[in-house]
This record gives structure tokens, sequence and C-alpha cells, in this order.
């Protein structure tokens, strides 16, 4: 199965395969030649750092353009989607895959303390 994600920031194209086996085996192919197969079952996920800490070239023209509050509507608003926009397709996909996704970004306390900075 080939998962393809286009990098909306730099116009290029990440393509990732899993084959998952018998075994519950996941092996992921990526751009690079090597490849490696690990019968860990969960996965540790970034999403969420880039939408509470402006990780996104689009962050920066929001500032540029508003300043700080313009930008922290920005950031407000896509915390506010990331549950139904991403989360849930993540986490299908990686269980699709016989995996279980952590999710650290996203925990409460991390949320709060980012959110107070």
């Amino acid at each position: 199965r080939q998962s393809e994600n286009k990098n909306e920031d730099h116009n290029q194209t990440n393509s990732i395969n899993i084959d998952k086996d018998s075994d519950s085996q996941s092996m992921i192919h990526g751009s690079s030649p090597a490849s490696f197969t690990s019968r860990a079952r969960v996965v540790l996920v970034g999403i969420g750092a880039d939408e509470q800490m402006a990780g996104y070239a689009r962050h920066r023209t929001t500032y540029n353009r508003g300043g700080y509050d313009a930008l922290r509507e920005e950031l407000k608003m896509e915390k506010g989607r990331l549950w139904t926009r991403n989360l849930g397709r993540d986490d299908r996909c990686i269980s699709f895959h016989g995996k279980e996704a952590r999710f650290p970004f996203l925990d409460e306390d991390i949320v709060a303390y980012l959110g107070s900075l």
C-alpha cells in the first residue's frame, strides 16, 4: 500500500510504502534505498507540533501579514480542527497496519503548556 503526502510548503512529494506481512511486521520503504522491518506495536506521531508551534511556512506568512495576533488566531483555528481533519485519518491509517498511534504533542499537559507561552 502506498501513501503519498504532498508537502504544501515546499512542493515536493514524499512517498512511503508500508507492506504488512502475516507476522504483523511492517516494512517501510521510503525515498532512500534503505528499508527496515519493525515488530514495534506503538508508533509515536508528531501530529500537533507544527500546528501549536508555528512550524509551517504559511505561519511565517501569516505573521508577516498580520503580526502576532493574526498568527495566534491562525494557530487557534488549526488546533481546533486538528481533531477532525488530521487525527482520525492518521489513526485509521496507522491502525490499518496493525500499529497503535501515540500523539505526545496532543497530551493535555503539553497542549496546556504550549498554550501558556
